[in-house]
């Protein structure tokens, strides 16, 4: 992406960052709470039938404290930075960009399946943390080692996880905004630019293609399918829309 929509979509994710590290906190007191409710005995989580059958239902109760330690919330805000993305694609674009009533539709299915990702991540750590406590129980744990696994899950699993869902959402958004302008342009006058930083973390299918740096639309298509995979998730790249002119100067 142009270092300009770059810098945006990285103080977007880091405000995120922010928002994220309390939530995590929050829900560390509250998970923790729940699992005060367990009977205990001499610091230790017995294997009786109303703690087995406690943890075994617990997963809407820990559904309910992710939302309310404001999970969903910081989310929210992150998505609310699309607007603004949007904006910047189309004023730093050396192309004149149209969108169309069913663009705006487009984006923002695009956010509702981003939400549900997000959502996904939540869920899946407190199945994952429910599953490991339940688990250290049956092999005669502690109440210590319990209130360990929730905090070690939770910055090992929900919080890394969201992490970099949020930078890959910001980089699709980006995306998408570039492929519906794209529509209104016939195929063979589509030219593209690969853009992003090129560092000590960056992909070797990234590095790749920036190198060879410039593509007309069917040669974005090729690499595109040849290198799906490595992209998938964290890619801090994008194809930009660039005119023709640009790319005969660079590629000759």
């Amino acid at each position: 992406m142009r270092p300009e929509l770059a810098k945006l979509s990285d103080a977007q994710v880091a405000a995120f960052e922010r928002e994220l590290s309390r939530c995590v906190a929050d829900l560390n007191k509250r998970l923790s709470a729940l699992l005060a409710k367990l009977e205990i005995v001499n610091g230790k989580i017995p294997k009786t039938p109303f703690n087995l059958q406690y943890l075994a239902q617990l997963q809407p109760q820990m559904e309910q404290a992710l939302v309310q330690s404001g999970y969903l919330d910081a989310v929210q805000n992150l998505q609310a930075g699309d607007a603004e993305l949007l904006r910047a694609v189309r004023e730093s674009s050396p192309l004149k960009l149209i969108y169309t009533k069913t663009d705006a539709t487009t984006l923002n299915a695009l956010a509702q399946m981003q939400n549900s990702e997000f959502y996904g991540i939540g869920t899946n750590a407190m199945e994952a943390i429910r599953q490991t406590v339940m688990n250290s129980v049956l092999a005669g744990a502690r109440l210590e080692d319990g209130l360990g696994i929730i905090r070690s899950q939770l910055e090992t699993r929900l919080q890394p996880y969201a992490w970099t869902y949020a930078n890959t959402a910001k980089k699709q958004t980006l995306q998408m905004a570039n492929d519906l302008a794209a529509q209104n342009i016939p195929s063979e006058e589509r030219f593209w630019a690969y853009n992003g930083p090129l560092d000590d973390v960056t992909r070797e299918a990234c590095i790749e293609l920036l190198e060879i740096g410039y593509f007309t639309d069917a040669e974005r298509e090729e690499a595109e399918a040849r290198t799906a995979d490595e992209r998938a998730y964290n890619c801090r790249h994008s194809f930009d829309l660039v005119s023709e002119a640009t790319y005969k100067e660079n590629r000759g």
